[in-house]
């Protein structure tokens, strides 16, 4: 019987080690997720603000500027930074290149 009560004793730290290195494990996760989220929020802001700009542009100057206007690059890349909206768009279809996300106005999604 005294053996028994031993084992008993050892499975329970076991199960407590295992229960906080699972709620360890969930806390990093919930972190991780928080913090994409913020990015995606940001991204999201500056489209917003960009899509606003291009509303306000008469459409004579709109078609003069759809060649020239930059795209916001996050985490700036040089290849894409003096591209064209254009250029952009069809060098990367899924706007995100080598991990880097490209915000684009709304307009210029294809």
């Amino acid at each position: 019987a005294h053996g028994r009560k031993k084992k008993l004793r050892v499975s329970q730290g076991k199960r407590k080690n295992r229960k906080s290195s699972v709620r360890r494990r969930r806390k990093l996760r919930r972190n991780g997720f928080l913090k994409n989220k913020r990015i995606e929020k940001e991204e999201a802001k500056l489209a917003r603000e960009a899509n606003k700009n291009f509303k306000n542009v008469s459409k004579q100057a709109k078609n003069n500027r759809k060649k020239t206007i930059e795209a916001i690059v996050i985490e700036s890349d040089e290849e894409i930074e003096g591209a064209s909206v254009d250029e952009v768009v069809e060098a990367t279809p899924v706007h995100s290149r080598r991990g880097r996300k490209i915000v684009l106005p709304q307009r210029y999604r294809k």
